[in-house]
């Protein structure tokens, strides 16, 4: 029976290949926990991850959070396990979010790996983009933003990665012109430099270019038949 490192990445290999994912999904975690810190290990459990990310279990969520954090991990590799993670296992979204926005952000603010999942990797999940997108529209509405710094801050982080897909109405666009909050702007759109290439994204979007008292921002709504669910950070496989 394997009992190193090595030994455990060659078993999960053989598994792999085999497309035994249960067992190789035992032998990856295996091999990792006998090595945190071997660079094959955890390349390895980043592209099982990457190439099944609901193999997930509750369990191994908090493990996550250093992967998503290590130099040498890709997080994009990291994100969808991430995500199911936190859907199937931690309830982070309410059936409606706009019943108690309040209450999810504060939520949201406490959990270490949704802020880093924001911070470092493009949500391609619309079960995840979908609730988000909603609940960032009821905390600048009501003003509850300000309460919530460290949301704000991975909203922001994530507008900069995404290039401010995330669609908006002309509800939100009055307020955020009348609220001359830079801050919350960008949580919209990332700063002046991204925003002059509006219609500059990975999937089919219109866009209409308005500006909020000397920023840019653009209105995005996704064309019918537009697949808004695979998209793609651009980063490097590990």
């Amino acid at each position: 029976m394997p009992t190193s490192s090595a030994e455990h990445l060659k078993a999960a290999s053989a598994h792999w290949k085999a497309n035994r994912l249960g067992a190789a999904h035992a032998s990856v975690w295996r091999a990792y926990d006998a090595e945190p810190e071997s660079r094959a290990a955890k390349h390895m459990l980043a592209r099982f991850l990457r190439a099944s990310p609901k193999s997930i279990t509750a369990d191994r969520g908090p493990a996550l959070l250093p992967l998503l954090r290590d130099r040498n991990v890709d997080p994009d590799a990291i994100a969808s396990a991430g995500w199911q993670c936190l859907l199937r296992f931690y309830g982070i979204f309410p059936a409606d979010v706009s019943a108690n926005p309040v209450e999810t952000a504060k939520h949201l603010e406490a959990n270490e790996l949704v802020l880093e999942l924001l911070k470092t990797a493009i949500v391609t999940n619309l079960e995840v983009e979908v609730p988000l997108t909603g609940l960032r529209r009821r905390v600048l509405l009501s003003d509850a933003w300000r309460d919530f710094p460290l949301l704000v801050e991975a909203l922001t982080t994530q507008a900069a990665l995404n290039g401010g897909t995330w669609i908006f109405d002309s509800e939100e666009q009055s307020r955020l012109e009348a609220s001359g909050s830079a801050t919350m702007v960008r949580t919209y759109l990332p700063d002046r430099q991204s925003a002059r290439f509006p219609g500059h994204f990975r999937e089919p979007v219109t866009c209409r270019r308005r500006t909020v008292r000397g920023v840019a921002l653009s209105a995005v709504d996704t064309r019918d038949g537009a697949d808004t669910d695979d998209r793609s950070g651009g980063r490097q496989a590990v």
